[in-house]
């Protein structure tokens, strides 16, 4: 629309009769135009368009739906900042209240929030919600082994598996031709989590069954310095940067670490011809099984204590949202898990391929789906040639959601001590119940964003500090 423009008066007033006639012409010809003043009116007024909201808090969080200002700090000044160098503090504790469903799914949370990398970035929701267990929790978890349950499952577990230590197998999903990867849909539990050039890798964990193939297997991380003390369990990798290897030379676990082809036939490769890709390393896979002979020779097959800590339910909590898809975008392995009401399991689809196990044919598949929130940092040595090492401090506390039954529920996670299984609550403080089966754990940062609908359709987008490349 044109701005009306101003028009300057110039001709002089003489006195003369035909002097007052002249000065009126020229005065109405100097006002703008009423009907431009009116449109103009009618255009400020006109009501606004109404956007979608989204929450960029790393909980289900914040009923009132309000972004947080992004100049505020983004930990708390009662929380201290993780360090870098020493394990850190407590983190931020989670949100107890639900955020409702928006009524649009955000088509691209990254298009439409600011980065969370940026200088001054989205600070992590704080509620109230308590730091410590309350009193009137149980003393301890069930001790499902004493019943002849699967801790990491909640269901039976053969008798003579019960009393030996879960293997962790560090397993590829990069490059493309890595997937269908072997043995996924027989861990009780993985891990998924980013590396240093933003894609992903699994650790599997086995202990109610043990493969005889599983992979391929590639490369440790720091995060699987922290796994094998959490789950009392034996690691198979391919090798590790000369950081990370350092690092399980003189840790607690390193007589439960097996990474070399002498570990044959725990560890083994097979003619490339026999994989999707034309070139290794992607030709080494892991035998658990082999792999507890291995550690019996080490005297490190069997468990010194029993694994607790979780709980388990056949039936969902109360009060949660609707979780039928859960999309994240992991930057160069964006995924999905869609969930199969029959059946009560979630399904993986890698980008736009269903995820499928190549030992069963059968899609990947979960009971739970659990998204860890952890702080990352860049550590001081290289990963690659080209890249830093990416530490995920998985330590103190954290907050997580859980999707489980077509349903979502916001809480938080605590590992207090190096050994043993971290605990989760929900956001009233009560322990977290598991659907009895496996679980896939989602490592994302704290300052990780989600949307979701009232159709139970999540999207989540992974956190990822700037790039860190190695100095030449």
């Amino acid at each position: 629309m044109n701005k009306p423009t101003s028009k300057t008066c110039t001709t002089p007033l003489r006195p003369h009769w035909l002097g007052f006639f002249l000065l009126i012409w020229l005065v109405s010809a100097c006002l703008p135009s009423r009907n431009v003043s009116v449109a103009t009116l009618e255009v400020l007024t006109e009501p606004a368009t109404p956007q979608p909201s989204i929450t960029t808090a790393p909980t289900i969080a914040q009923q009132s739906g309000v972004i947080p200002s992004q100049t505020a700090s983004p930990i708390p000044s009662d929380t201290p900042a993780p360090s870098e160098t020493a394990l850190p503090s407590a983190t931020v504790p989670a949100s107890d209240t639900p955020v409702p469903p928006t009524e649009t799914l955000v088509a691209s949370v990254q298009a439409q929030t600011a980065s969370p990398n940026t200088d001054t970035p989205v600070p992590v929701q704080v509620s109230d919600a308590p730091s410590a267990v309350p009193a009137t929790l149980p003393p301890s978890a069930p001790d499902y082994a004493a019943q002849g349950l699967n801790p990491l499952t909640g269901l039976p577990i053969d008798p003579s598996l019960a009393g030996l230590r879960p293997i962790n197998v560090k397993v590829s999903n990069l490059p493309a031709c890595v997937r269908p990867q072997t043995g996924l849909n027989a861990a009780d539990v993985v891990f998924e989590h980013y590396v240093e050039a933003w894609y992903t890798r699994f650790t599997a964990i086995f202990h109610s069954q043990y493969p005889e193939k599983v992979g391929s297997v590639r490369s440790a991380r720091m995060l699987d310095l922290e796994l094998p003390a959490i789950f009392s369990s034996g690691f198979l990798f391919s090798g590790a940067s000369a950081g990370v290897q350092m690092r399980v030379k003189a840790i607690d676990f390193k007589d439960r670490a097996l990474y070399s082809l002498t570990e044959y036939p725990a560890l083994y490769r097979v003619p490339i011809n026999q994989t999707d890709c034309t070139e290794g390393p992607h030709n080494m896979f892991a035998n658990t099984k082999e792999a507890l002979s291995r550690l019996a020779v080490r005297n490190q097959d069997k468990l010194v204590t029993p694994i607790s800590g979780w709980y388990f339910a056949p039936q969902a909590p109360v009060n949660g949202l609707p979780a039928t898809h859960i999309e994240l975008l992991y930057e160069n392995a964006p995924m999905s898990w869609d969930y199969d009401a029959p059946n009560a399991v979630y399904l993986r689809t890698q980008g736009d391929k269903k995820h499928y196990d190549r030992a069963t044919r059968e899609q990947l598949r979960t009971y739970n789906v659990v998204l860890l929130y952890a702080n990352q940092v860049y550590t001081d040595f290289p990963e690659s040639p080209s890249w830093y090492s990416l530490e995920i401090q998985f330590w103190g506390t954290g907050n997580l959601v859980l999707f489980r039954d077509g349903q979502a529920y916001s809480g938080r996670w605590e590992r207090p001590t190096r050994e043993g299984l971290f605990r989760m609550y929900l956001a009233d403080g009560t322990p977290l119940t598991l659907h009895p089966g496996n679980t896939w754990f989602q490592m994302v940062g704290i300052y990780t964003a989600h949307a979701n609908d009232a159709q139970g359709r999540w999207q989540f987008n992974p956190e990822e500090l700037p790039l860190k490349p190695v100095k030449k």
